[in-house]
């Protein structure tokens, strides 16, 4: 409300009124004058308020598209590694086994595609290694390791060089233990930490 102080002051003094007018007269303009001010600030801060929440909300939304982007991957990678684990644990069984099946694929083609899944395995960890927590990558750093050690035993089952019974069966025993209790505990604990990073629990 614009009050123009010039007529104000003109009328006062054209009416000739007393004191006690005059009084009346000033503190009903610095009334005025208060409220006018208090209106202006109130707007003010009104329109404040507003750009500061509307600054928060899209920091927040730009927050939360960030971290659902974020979550995304961290999902797409953990399904991947797991996927992977699990055939080469897959693999790794049907090399171990003491059966063979009517047109199974060789031990070669097992290597092959054992091979296959475990380069792809540490490719998906390597790109989204920062995804995960160090926990859990640290658990699949241990699926490898014991992999590697389980992978090492078949080979020095299987090596023509080891004529030994007794040594053969060792190192057969220690693959298969690898292959049907370890990988498959190790590969049951990186499920269930994945779980929990994917569902958040």
């Amino acid at each position: 409300m614009a009050i123009n102080w010039q007529d104000v002051i003109t009328t006062v003094a054209a009416t000739g009124v007393g004191g006690t007018a005059l009084l009346g007269s000033a503190a009903w303009l610095i009334k005025a004058l208060i409220s006018d001010r208090l209106t202006r600030d109130a707007e003010a801060f009104k329109i404040q308020v507003k750009a500061d929440a509307d600054i928060e909300i899209e920091r927040m939304r730009a927050f939360l598209a960030r971290a659902s982007r974020v979550h995304e991957s961290t999902v797409d990678t953990l399904a991947k590694l797991y996927r992977h684990f699990y055939e080469a644990q897959g693999y790794f069984q049907r090399m171990a086994s003491s059966a063979r099946f009517e047109g199974e694929v060789s031990q070669d083609e097992y290597h092959r595609l054992l091979a296959k899944a475990i380069e792809s395995a540490r490719n998906e960890l390597s790109k989204g290694r920062l995804l995960i927590p160090p926990e859990l990558a640290q658990q699949c750093d241990g699926f490898f390791n014991i992999l590697f050690a389980g992978r090492t035993d078949l080979a020095f089952a299987q090596h023509p060089v080891i004529a030994d019974g007794l040594q053969h069966a060792k190192f057969w025993d220690s693959a298969q233990k690898n292959a049907y209790e370890e990988v498959p505990k190790l590969l049951q604990q990186i499920e269930r930490a994945a779980r929990s990073v994917i569902h958040g629990e």
